[in-house]
C-alpha cells in the first residue's frame, strides 16, 4: 500500500503562483489606486499654483486648505477632508504614496472596497480631530499623513508654525 502512485489530472494541479496573482495585487486594488491618483492629481495641482515642490510655506498649504486649527474650529470643518490629499513637499508624498501602494492593496483585499475606502477617509478625519485636541492655536497641522498610514503606521503629525 506504501508504494501506490497517485496520479492527478491537469484540473487538480494548481496553476504556478506567477500564473494566479494575489488577491491584493494592483490588479484588484481600484480604490487604492484610485487613491494614489487624487493624492497625485492634488500635488500637481498645488505645483500649478506655483507651491514648492520641496517644502511648501504654511501660509500656501493654508491657502490649499490645509488642516489650521483656528480656522478648523471656526467652521472650516471641510478642511479636515481637504487634508487628506495634500502633502508638505515631495518627500511627504512619496513616502506616503510608497506606503500606501505597499499595504492598500492587502487591506483592500481584506476588507473590500467601500470598507476601505471609508476606513481611509474615517482615519484620516480621526486624525484630522485628534490634531485639534489639546493642540495649541497657533500650530497648523500640515496636510494629513495618508489615513491609513498615519493611523496605524506613522503616528506622526506633521506640523508647521503659521501666525494666528
Amino acid at each position: 500500500m506504501a508504494d501506490e502512485q497517485v496520479e492527478f489530472t491537469s484540473e487538480q494541479i494548481q496553476a504556478p503562483d506567477s500564473a494566479n496573482p494575489a488577491p491584493w495585487k494592483w490588479t484588484s486594488s481600484s480604490v487604492t489606486v484610485t487613491i494614489v491618483a487624487l493624492n497625485a492629481l492634488v500635488y500637481i495641482l498645488m505645483l500649478a499654483r506655483g507651491l514648492s515642490w520641496i517644502q511648501p510655506s504654511a501660509y500656501d498649504l493654508l491657502a490649499c486648505g490645509a488642516d489650521y486649527g483656528p480656522r478648523t474650529l471656526d467652521g472650516q470643518w471641510w478642511r479636515m477632508f481637504v487634508s487628506l490629499f495634500l502633502h508638505y513637499g515631495i518627500i511627504h508624498l512619496a513616502f506616503n504614496m510608497w506606503v500606501l501602494a505597499n499595504i492598500g492593496p492587502f487591506i483592500e483585499s481584506l476588507s473590500g472596497r467601500a470598507s476601505f475606502l471609508i476606513l481611509y477617509i474615517v482615519a484620516g478625519l480621526g486624525g484630522g480631530a485628534a490634531s485639534l485636541v489639546g493642540i495649541r492655536r497657533q500650530w497648523a497641522r500640515a496636510p494629513a499623513e495618508q489615513s491609513l498610514v498615519s493611523t496605524e503606521l506613522c503616528s506622526h503629525s506633521c506640523f508647521v508654525t503659521a501666525k494666528s
